[in-house]
């Protein structure tokens, strides 16, 4: 009996390290799959790839650059905020997609993109995203001053305290039906600096995108006085 419960044990182990050593995840929906890699995970950087593919018959939409800046009169990504960063329950949630209004009826203190890259039946698209360490918040919906009630934030806004959490990815899309590819590229499209098309997230709407969440897949230091989700 010893014996099984030694076994038993020693598999619960191995389990368990295997889970935590996990470097890649893939979740499919409606014909796409997202398929993320940790690719580097230091005290200083995580750095994450992905890629969204669609198996599907129809063009899907997948967010992408959550903000685009114009520098020096020239439109590109901004690299700031590489993507909304918020706490979901007991993890923190990295999230590309578009955020729902809050349901108190207020309005963000700053846009809220995303944009959205068109991906063709049968293709897909892979991205790097960079984050550095110990990472802020970012959710345009939370109002400062319910960012500064939470705690571990002085007035102002400004983190005391880092602490450690899970990291969930979420990637949204959307087919933007009826909508037709030659009215979102007459109406819609958005060229950078470097050539890249994007269409904006003016025709979506967040409970109308679908949604593919991974995780989790790291767990890293998070500056303290992260929001809730509304």
């Amino acid at each position: 009996m010893a014996s099984v419960t030694s076994a038993a044990l020693a598999l619960t182990i191995a389990c368990t390290d295997s889970k935590m050593q996990q470097t890649t995840f893939t979740t499919e929906l409606a014909g796409c799959r997202l398929t993320l890699r940790v690719a580097e995970r230091t005290t200083d950087v995580l750095r994450l790839q992905y890629t969204f593919e669609n198996n599907g018959t129809r063009n899907a939409y997948f967010f992408e650059e959550i903000e685009l800046a114009r520098r020096d009169g020239i439109l590109q990504a901004s690299r700031e905020h590489p993507l909304f960063v918020a706490l979901d329950g007991t993890h923190i949630l990295l999230s590309k997609k578009v955020l729902a209004i809050p349901p108190s009826g207020g309005w963000p203190e700053t846009p809220a993109g995303p944009y959205a890259t068109r991906v063709a039946p049968g293709a897909s698209a892979t991205r790097v995203v960079e984050l550095r360490l110990p990472i802020p918040y970012y959710h345009p919906h939370q109002s400062t001053a319910e960012y500064e009630r939470q705690p571990g934030v002085h007035r102002g806004g400004r983190a005391t305290h880092i602490t450690n959490l899970e990291a969930h990815f979420e990637l949204g899309f959307e087919f933007l039906e009826p909508y037709s590819d030659v009215f979102l590229d007459e109406h819609h499209r958005v060229q950078v600096a470097n050539g890249q098309v994007y269409y904006d997230w003016e025709l979506s709407h967040a409970e109308r995108q679908m949604l593919m969440r991974v995780g989790p897949v790291a767990e890293i230091p998070v500056l303290a006085g992260v929001p809730l989700l509304p």
